[in-house]
């Protein structure tokens, strides 16, 4: 299979999850829920967020400031980076997989990331089905979006 650089990025990282996506239409009684699992943590420039490989205790929303993705594989000798968008969710899938991160988040200025710990999330989803059906939803979306680009490349 060959992928162009250009749609490297698209196939390894997916699309971002945003959380003004999944928690958009949420109840007033489910987004208080939610509210209360929620957390803030800053963390400086630098400063590494989590690592690939690392056992997910966190996802991550990006509030301010900038901050870099990095995935595993190379292409050419490079290794594979995009921008973290705003409100993006960071270890979403790997938090509900209970696998470890696939990727690798850097601060490149001073953040400030909300954050929810796994199992809170993992629990929340359980006993919120509005909000476990939104993630369904995202997630179908973005596995065909990968489906197709690969589909694509055959």
């Amino acid at each position: 299979m060959h992928i162009e650089h250009r749609e490297i990025n698209e196939y390894f990282f997916g699309n971002a999850f945003s959380a003004d996506d999944l928690f958009r239409d949420l109840s007033p009684e489910t987004q208080k829920s939610l509210d209360t699992i929620k957390e803030e943590k800053h963390f400086k420039k630098n400063e590494l967020v989590f690592a690939n490989g690392q056992t997910p205790v966190f996802i991550y929303f990006l509030l301010h400031g900038d901050a870099q993705i990095f995935g595993n594989p190379k292409l050419d000798g490079k290794v594979l980076t995009r921008s973290v968008e705003p409100r993006e969710i960071l270890g979403l899938t790997e938090a509900i997989a209970g696998l470890p991160y696939e990727t690798s988040v850097q601060t490149v200025s001073p953040c400030l990331f909300e954050c929810i710990r796994c199992d809170d999330f993992i629990h929340f989803l359980q006993n919120e089905p509005e909000s476990c059906f939104c993630f369904l939803q995202m997630l179908s979306t973005n596995i065909q979006k990968i489906y197709q680009l690969f589909a694509r490349q055959q």
